[in-house]
């Protein structure tokens, strides 16, 4: 008999905005579903607030992966429901997908208390530096405070790299398994790349809009190119529109460069997207995975992206390029290096891009890692 693994986060597919955490769970899921049996409570809205055109109050069963989705009203997103349906589905563990939704933790803990549950807490990069100098005080006083609560024997904390490793024991000092994300992986590696034009560039941004992400720093980037021909478009919700007010202030001030802002898409449509470009631009300030850096990998197009992430090792097989943010001058020397090449040069880049991929997305792996450690949480500790 399977054991059973409940799933707290606030948003889940259909919802289309909530980023990288909803495709982890799903991957995860689909690879463990003969081990486990998943649980998933949610919201029924996107990000936005968007109501999410699905059943609420019972359990759903995904097809394609094969969890179940229990999609509730934010009226009813409260312990006296979450302790409710942890008692009908008997869990042997229950796993929640952040640390700062106090909404969710607070009750959440006071479930794994009143019902003498164990408790894994995935931050999914909460604690690292580029996100907490974001209203910093106040996180960190609210990590002072929960930390008190968080010292029960039964609860642990999930790192997905070895910054947010770091970070969690720096701020929290929780036992902690470090577990890597699954990827997601293409479909098919049957079609034909479109060919790069020698002096044209083709560059897309397809993520939140948000300061985190960092697009306008992009933006400054694309405008100081002084050679060739840029094509930059954007995808992705509006999360802060002050923010994207900001970036819009920078769209085309180079004749050199068209900028697109092209909408939000599907989360079936972003690797697709990707393989119509012939580098993913994203200097993000911080990523503890990054998933769409893997799909854009994964989609035979190349990243720019900021070292800020797991993925430093493209500079070594020479697959794709990361730089520190602190130096714009080298992301405006790459850009006007990569203007230059011709078809057969990028496509060693993309030779280079498929070994990547090969050699560090190991799936099985990480498959075994997770059975074990979640084993290892529901018998042994």
């Amino acid at each position: 008999m399977k054991e059973k693994i409940i799933i707290f986060t606030a948003g889940y597919f259909p919802a289309e905005k909530y980023g990288g955490p909803p495709v982890s769970i799903k991957n995860m899921c689909a690879s463990l579903r003969d081990t486990f049996d998943f649980y998933i409570i949610c919201k029924n809205t996107d990000l936005d607030g968007a109501v999410l055109d699905v059943e609420t109050n019972k359990f759903i069963h995904m097809n394609s992966s094969g969890e179940q989705v229990f999609y509730l009203e934010s009226k009813d997103w409260n312990y006296v429901n979450f302790l409710k349906i942890i008692k009908e589905v008997g869990p042997a563990l229950i796993y929640l997908q952040s640390f700062f939704a106090a909404k969710t933790l607070i009750p959440v803990l006071r479930c794994v208390n009143k019902l003498n549950k164990k408790l894994l807490i995935a931050p999914r990069g909460e604690l690292l530096p580029g996100a907490i100098k974001n209203k910093w005080l106040k996180k960190i006083i609210y990590i002072k405070v929960m930390k008190h609560f968080c010292k029960s024997k039964n609860i642990y904390f999930q790192a997905t790299s070895e910054e947010e490793s770091g970070a969690i024991s720096y701020y929290l000092n929780n036992k902690m398994y470090y577990l890597n994300n699954f990827p997601t992986m293409k479909n098919s590696t049957e079609e034909m790349k479109p060919k790069k034009e020698k002096d044209k560039l083709r560059l897309v941004y397809i993520s939140r809009i948000t300061p985190k992400k960092n697009l306008d720093f992009a933006l400054e980037v694309v405008n100081e190119i002084s050679s060739g021909k840029i094509i930059f478009d954007i995808y992705g919700p509006k999360e802060d529109e002050e923010y994207w007010e900001r970036c819009k202030q920078r769209f085309n001030h180079n004749e050199k460069v068209t900028i697109n802002y092209k909408g939000t898409l599907s989360h079936q449509q972003v690797m697709p997207t990707f393989f119509g470009y012939d580098f993913f631009f994203f200097p993000t300030w911080s990523e503890n995975f990054g998933h769409v850096i893997t799909e854009a990998m994964a989609s035979d197009c190349p990243v720019i992206i900021s070292d800020n992430t797991p993925w430093n090792e493209i500079n070594d097989y020479h697959s794709g390029f990361s730089l520190s943010l602190e130096n714009k001058n080298n992301f405006i020397k790459t850009i006007e290096k990569l203007l230059s090449l011709t078809n057969v040069e990028y496509k060693k880049i993309l030779a280079n891009n498929r070994k990547f991929l090969k050699d560090k997305l190991k799936v099985k792996e990480i498959k075994v890692e997770y059975v074990e450690t979640f084993k290892n949480i529901i018998y042994f500790q």
